[in-house]
């Protein structure tokens, strides 16, 4: 163990000295320690700055101060670092922010390929990854501010070159953005992922990039080469995305050589356009696709390319499928007569091919003796490994070392050869993370034979199709809930050979006095395949999402993880206790059998929800999915959907039928109103269904959104005049007269205007005030933070999480005001999100996070955005099965225009698998995991309110008296655990804290409930 522990130390010192060696070679003093009056090798371009007495680990940092005006930019840049021409290199730094900065970005990088980044007021490390372009001349590397109000500073900036190492399986190469699946070929680069402009097919360019676009001017171009080893192409066709545009064209040509090129089309305007190769450059080896700007009346190029795809068909049978991965390694060649080529670093990932592949070459003319050692470290106790080779010369070998991971996270991998006498030979350095849809470190094996493992895990996971089983054993599941709740968990079939013609048999959980918990549902995990992540959390690949139920036999591929997902509803007058029962898994003389162990705790959930929630939902879309004919059947599905909704304990924005209203201006003052069908369906959703929020809509009302506005307008009169306030009036009054006699009015809110800019306030206001006007017991809700511009024009706040500040919130509490706050595109990582390629803890601590704040209520967009008229314009719709992306549209962009908002925003339920086939289908939702885990969410936010009025009940009774340190210690429990969530970004990633403070919860009602009096 000692002779480890000193070959380890020693490695590690020879290690950091090369790294060192390798900034220093380049001189490019990135700790800022080197300097007179300013930092050795660095230069401030304009504007404040300064060379720092403090710094992340040293005595030193530099900084730039931005004024967050609309010409206000200034950087750091390099005066010795050379960057080569078509070279990729790895940046990576520390950087925070004064503490109420504001606005605008920091830049990183180089003037040719730049990073924007985000960070908060606490250091925060940032890399990504660029490559040159073919001419470097002018090139520099820089670290600054773009329009930011506030400070910025850096510190520990490392900029090293890096080489590329691709996937390889069955002697194809393939890089991250690329993809075989079923004989065709795909490419599609994530500009906006850790790799920036990097990628295994850019051949070429000399334009610049910036965070997740090309610079396109009529000077510049890109070229990308498209080769699969192996096969020839027989058909390709290639796709470009203007993101941004201001004049000229964007020029489309084709090669098989890079040296006659054939013109294929051109882009103006912002969107989309597909380009066919030409079938006479068929078969091919290789296909060069350029692009580049081009004048248009007389106008130079100017425009951003945000997206490009590359789609081909190949020539051949049993292609494997297989997605590219690229690795970036930063290599020191120290022998002249050794030579070390990666040719696979592994799959870097639980239960892939971890191995190492490395081709060495003597080049000398004596024989060479070496030692190759692994060290990987990350988020497991580092892992150490040597092995002894010997290579004659002249003579190339390859070599294997294996190595092992099972937890996500950001890893660094080292690669050292050295002689026996410890001479450095060789030294390679890859930084990767393992997302966290691979990790490994949870669940629990029931079974395990020559045909199949079966194990089990709760509902709080992502299980992703390719990580192994575990290895602790747990032969019973077991799960715990209240009365009236529903509990998910998932039971997995791992099978080691195919397994055809899966059935699934559920039976009834039975106490030991007979009593029978009959209400099991299950569904199948079904996954989505996820193109361009949504931000740095995700990745590439395929990830659980929709939940169809199971209905008939399935089969799953050998080595797949098959997940079953159950869920156990437990009525109200089951008894508390402990059921058990079982679920058998059987194909043919296959079987398994998984015991299911539940205890019932004994409380009750209230049938009323005490948080609020309001999800946008688009009934015309059921239409168009379900392949419905007639207004009869939607409302038939419909109710189906909402029927869905009751039993996630979420309200949609408005489930009644409208209000009749008719206007006339002869008759200003006595507007008449047909309440009749809004009533039928507000008892019933409101009243029998308990949806707890009802957005109003209002007739003749103004509105708009940070891109457009309008004003209000009736029976011809604008808003403004004064037949148009007389008719308001008497409208809108008759409504609230109505809510209020009905019992509604508290859950009613007027929703008008959506995320006001500071130049909409006043139009805002204006709004506002004629609400109060109008109907003063109606509450006027705006989704936006507390401006003092705004104050006292809002009754109901919902600011996007990101923009919520609690101090001020409790202020804004004090004159009454309330709170919501709402989640969409925005934020991402690191805060809670709804995204498909996120944490399975995220929705669900959520509402933990509204509980500790005092948040009343939760509000999201859109539940069924499952197309985008933009990027699938009618008649068209988009497969959400098949394309998880939630695209951008509306905001005055045009047909062809693709935007991301991120995967799954706004959509939390599918369409029957049926109706994407093109049947007529009157069935309901399919869930999602993320639908279930906001119910998880809202459920254990019922918990906590059980528990805080249990508290307030017995305050300052007898019984309470006497057992008042019960009392605290239930006091202690309603408050947040850090474990689960201290700030609106640290929050755990593993369920378990949840589930361990959630039992508390329990334990703790039933303890006070026994104190409270007898009735």
């Amino acid at each position: 163990m000692y002779r480890e522990l000193l070959i380890f130390v020693s490695l590690f010192l020879i290690m950091s000295l090369f790294v060192s060696k390798t900034c220093m070679s380049q001189n490019l003093n990135g700790t800022f320690e080197r300097g007179i009056l300013k930092p050795d090798g660095w230069s401030l371009s304009s504007g404040t700055g300064a060379w720092e007495n403090e710094g992340y680990e040293g005595i030193h940092s530099i900084s730039v101060t931005g004024t967050g005006r609309e010409s206000d930019s200034n950087y750091w840049k390099s005066d010795n670092y050379k960057l080569l021409p078509k070279q990729s290199y790895r940046v990576s730094f520390m950087a925070r922010v004064s503490p109420g900065a504001s606005g605008g970005t920091i830049v990183a990088g180089s003037n040719v390929a730049n990073r924007d980044f985000s960070v908060g007021t606490q250091w925060e490390k940032r890399s990504f990854i660029f490559t040159t372009p073919a001419d470097t001349s002018n090139a520099f590397i820089r670290f600054g501010q773009w329009q930011k109000n506030g400070k910025v500073w850096f510190d520990n900036v490392e900029v090293n070159p890096v080489v590329p190492t691709y996937k390889v399986k069955d002697n194809i190469s393939l890089g991250t953005g690329e993809r075989i699946e079923k004989g065709i070929y795909s490419f599609r680069p994530d500009f906006g992922g850790d790799n920036a402009n990097s990628s295994r097919p850019l051949f070429s360019h000399t334009a610049g990039f910036n965070s997740n676009r090309w610079l396109i001017d009529s000077a510049s171009e890109i070229i990308y080469r498209h080769q699969i080893s192996g096969y020839r192409q027989k058909s390709a066709s290639i796709g470009v995305q203007i993101g941004y545009y201001l004049s000229g064209k964007c020029i489309v040509d084709v090669s098989i050589d890079n040296k006659n090129w054939q013109s294929i089309g051109e882009l103006t305007g912002l969107g989309g356009k597909e380009f066919d190769v030409p079938e006479t450059l068929f078969p091919a080896e290789e296909i060069f696709v350029r692009l580049y700007g081009s004048s248009l009346d007389e106008k130079p190029a100017y425009f951003q390319i945000y997206g490009y795809s590359y789609t081909a068909n190949l020539d051949g049978t049993s292609i494997p499928d297989m997605i590219g991965e690229t690795y970036y390694s930063e290599v020191n060649k120290i022998s002249k007569s050794l030579d070390v080529q990666i040719l696979s670093l592994g799959d870097l990932k639980p239960s892939g091919n971890n191995s190492i592949l490395l081709k060495l070459e003597n080049k000398g003319r004596s024989p060479i003796r070496l030692s190759v050692s692994l060290s990987l470290k990350g988020p497991e106790n580092a892992e150490f490994t040597t092995q002894e080779f010997s290579v004659r010369p002249e003579v190339s070998r390859n070599v294997n070392i294996k190595y092992d991971i099972r937890k996500s996270g950001d890893y660094e991998l080292s690669i050292s050869a050295n002689t026996p006498e410890k001479n450095p030979l060789y030294f390679a350095k890859t930084f990767f993370r393992v997302p966290f849809l691979y990790s490994a470190d949870y669940g629990y094996l029931i079974s395990d034979n020559k045909e199949c493992s079966l194990w089990w895990a709760e509902g709080t996971y992502k299980i992703s199709k390719e990580r192994p089983s575990p290895t602790k054993k747990n032969e019973k599941i077991r799960i715990n809930c209240a009365k009236n709740e529903y509990e998910p968990f998932q039971i997995v079939i791992t099978p080691k050979t195919d397994i055809k013609n899966i059935a699934i048999q559920t039976e009834s959980l039975v106490n030991s006095s007979g009593y029978a918990i009959t209400d099991i549902k299950v569904s199948l995990v079904k996954y989505v395949y996820i193109k361009t992540p949504t931000d740095r959390l995700g990745s590439i690949g395929y990830y659980p999402d929709p939940l169809p139920p199971y209905q008939t036999p399935f089969s799953v591929k050998a080595g797949e993880n098959q997940p079953i997902w159950v869920t156990i509803y437990v009525p109200p007058d089951a008894p508390a206790g402990d059921y058990k029962g079982k679920i058998s898994i059987f194909s043919g003389s296959w079987l398994q059998e998984a015991e299911v162990n539940l205890h019932v705790w004994d409380f009750t959930l209230p049938k009323e929800t005490h948080v609020q929630s309001a999800f946008g939902f688009s009934p015309w879309l059921v239409k168009r999915y379900h392949n419905l004919e007639s207004d009869e059947e939607l409302k038939k599905v419909v109710h189906e959907y909402y029927k869905n909704f009751a039993s996630h304990r979420i309200s949609p924005y408005n489930p009644t039928d409208p209000i009749h209203v008719k206007f006339d201006p002869s008759d200003p003052d006595n507007v008449k109103i047909d309440f009749s069908d809004f009533d039928k369906t507000a008892k019933l959703y409101l009243d029998e269904m308990k949806f707890n929020s009802l957005q109003v809509p209002i007739q003749g009302m103004g509105g708009g959104t940070f891109h457009s506005r309008y004003l209000g307008e009736i029976a011809g009169y604008k808003q403004g005049t004064p037949e148009y306030e007389r008719m308001f009036k008497s409208y809108l009054s008759q409504i609230q007269d109505h809510l209020e006699a009905n019992g509604w009015l508290d859950k009613a809110y007027i929703y008008w205007f959506d995320e006001p800019d500071p130049k909409d306030y006043d139009f805002v206001k204006e709004g506002m005030d004629l609400l109060k006007r109008a109907a003063p017991k109606m509450t006027r809700f705006l989704t936006e933070q507390p401006e003092p511009e705004l104050y006292g024009s809002v009754d109901l706040w919902c600011p996007v999480t990101s923009e919520y500040n609690h101090e001020r919130a409790e202020e804004r509490r004090k004159v009454g005001e309330r709170f919501w706050w709402y989640i969409c595109t925005g934020p991402k990582e690191p805060y809670c999100t709804l995204f498909i390629d996120h944490y399975a803890t995220e929705l669900r601590i959520w509402l933990w996070q509204t509980w500790k704040y005092k948040v009343e209520g939760i509000l999201v967009w859109q539940s069924n955005y499952w197309t985008s008229p933009l990027v699938y314009p009618e008649p068209k719709l988009q497969n959400p099965y098949e394309d998880p992306m939630s695209y951008v549209s509306g905001y005055g962009n045009p047909v062809g225009y693709v935007g991301y908002w991120g995967n799954g925003d706004g959509r939390f339920i599918y369409p029957p698998v049926s109706a994407m086939e093109g049947q007529k289908s009157l069935s309901g939702p399919v869930n999602s995991i993320r639908w279930e885990m906001l119910r998880e969410g809202i459920e254990d936010y019922e918990y906590f309110y059980m528990l805080n009025d249990l508290v307030n009940k017995l305050k300052g009774t007898e019984e309470g008296m006497t057992a008042s340190p019960l009392i605290d210690e239930a006091i202690e429990f309603l408050s947040v655990p850090d474990e689960v969530t201290s700030s609106m970004t640290s929050f755990t990633t593993d369920p378990k804290p949840i589930y361990t403070h959630r039992e508390n919860l329990a334990r703790m009602i039933e303890e006070l409930k026994k104190l409270m009096p007898k009735e």
